[in-house]
């Protein structure tokens, strides 16, 4: 026995551990190179305005950021890199303070990652705003207020991921039922049902208190039975839906409008008129599925509404530009950056966010783009996922309020953290699952990618 521990001795200090070493210096050696090359190939596409004097000076806030998709890999970050996550301030969210310096270190991660993003660049003592905008087309400019970004450019994942993490709220014994957030789900006919389940059991496992589901009565009873956790209204075919929609709406803070909803005519006006007036209380919204589909019908519905975020996928994007813009796209797996961009703007600075193999988002100034994680499974409610995670981070980032030393503003955080995360969940799912992953298996591992992109 002492020979045997004497030779698994002898093994592990002369073998294993050079081994181990040798390889962990090959590996930071090899993310170095990594990183240095990632920051190369970054360009910045500035264009110049120039002056009745001549001087070169920034008149609009068409500026663009571009950072390309790379297919290098490199493992994740550790405990020793961890430090640029720091965030210098404490951060304060609903009276409860969260302190990014006691952010714990997330858990490695087996699979490289991948991001990208398209952002704004404009110089640190240069303020942009509503006075020097050029109208749009549809006579829209942007809305008034200013916006001082860094003059270097902090379009990765990193500095994406910590200034989400800062407006995500803490959880203590300060806050009460309902103030992380409470979200409605607006959608679930007879055939749907699965849709505004995913949407509302999404938002519940980001960090949302409550979920209401309102649906027609027929779908109620099985959404109700999927989980006791959701309020489920069966009021969205009743004969005065809107007024029944409306007495909840006021103690809400985001609502999701679309999954599982279907093409009724008489459902779509309810919803129509519905958002009419959510715009007249300046709550926000997420529009996805066939709630996008009455969007195309009817862009005036959300035009100029800053409130407001689109979920496209390529199909019903395409829609929404011939609608728009007039011009025939076709669908493709990712779409152009400058034409999300463009449609965002000819809207009225909404912000749309383009599901796809790299997710693209834009408020029609910035333009942030997201290829992390994922898998190659296209299995259904995976949109309706996102538009739930989404909600709650939308409320979390609206609460937070734009600190302006960020690299985009609330509406594109919140979405490009909703994208990181469902491609983690995704990307988990499918390594444990293959090509037998459902939606139900990404909402299972909504904790695990949570914790280990924002922390507990």
């Amino acid at each position: 026995m002492k020979l045997l521990q004497e030779v698994s001795h002898q093994i592990r200090t002369k073998i294993v551990h050079p081994l181990s070493n040798c390889l962990n210096l090959s590996l930071r050696k090899k993310q170095k190179e990594i990183s240095k090359v990632v920051q190369q190939e970054c360009q910045v596409l500035q264009p110049k305005y120039t002056t009745k004097a001549g001087a070169s000076s920034p008149t609009s806030t068409d500026f663009f950021y571009c950072s390309p998709t790379h297919s290098l890999c490199g493992s994740r970050r550790n405990s020793k890199s961890n430090t640029h996550f720091a965030v210098q301030q404490p951060i304060t969210f609903n009276n409860c303070q969260r302190n990014s310096s006691t952010t714990p270190t997330p858990t490695a991660s087996p699979l490289p990652l991948l991001s990208t993003l398209a952002s704004l660049n404009v110089n640190k003592s240069t303020t942009t705003t509503a006075s020097n905008t050029a109208p749009s087309s549809s006579g829209t400019s942007a809305p008034s207020g200013s916006r001082t970004m860094a003059s270097t450019p902090v379009g990765n994942d990193e500095a994406l991921l910590a200034s989400a993490r800062a407006f995500i709220p803490s959880l203590t014994n300060a806050m009460h039922k309902g103030q992380a957030g409470r979200i409605m789900v607006i959608g679930g006919n007879e055939e749907y049902t699965g849709a505004p389940y995913f949407s509302g059991i999404s938002a519940l496992k980001v960090g949302a208190d409550l979920a209401h589901i309102v649906c027609v009565k027929n779908a109620s009873p099985v959404i109700k039975s999927y989980s006791p956790e959701l309020i489920v209204h069966p009021i969205l075919d009743s004969d005065n839906a809107v007024e029944q929609i409306m007495n909840w709406v006021p103690r809400m803070h985001c609502i999701v409008i679309g999954p599982g909803m279907g093409r009724d005519p008489k459902i779509l006006n309810v919803v129509a008129q519905v958002i009419e007036k959510l715009k007249e209380l300046d709550k926000p919204m997420i529009i996805d599925a066939d709630g996008l589909f009455l969007v195309t019908s009817n862009v005036e519905l959300i035009r100029n509404y800053s409130k407001v975020i689109l979920t496209p996928n390529s199909m019903e994007f395409s829609r929404l530009i011939s609608a728009v813009l007039g011009e025939e796209v076709k669908p493709a797996p990712s779409a152009s950056a400058e034409k999300v961009k463009e449609l965002a703007k000819e809207l009225g600075y909404v912000t749309i966010l383009h599901k796809g193999a790299t997710d693209v988002a834009s408020n029609g100034r910035l333009v942030v783009c997201c290829a992390g994680g994922g898998s190659n499974r296209r299995c259904g409610g995976q949109g309706d996922l996102l538009a739930g995670a989404l909600s709650v981070l939308f409320h979390w980032a609206i609460a937070f309020g734009d600190r302006g030393d960020a690299p985009a503003p609330p509406e594109l955080l919140a979405a490009y953290g909703a994208c990181r995360l469902t491609r983690e969940c995704a990307r988990l799912a499918y390594s444990q699952n293959g090509r037998s992953t459902t939606t139900s298996d990404l909402v299972r591992l909504i904790h695990q990618a949570f914790s280990f992109l924002f922390g507990p």
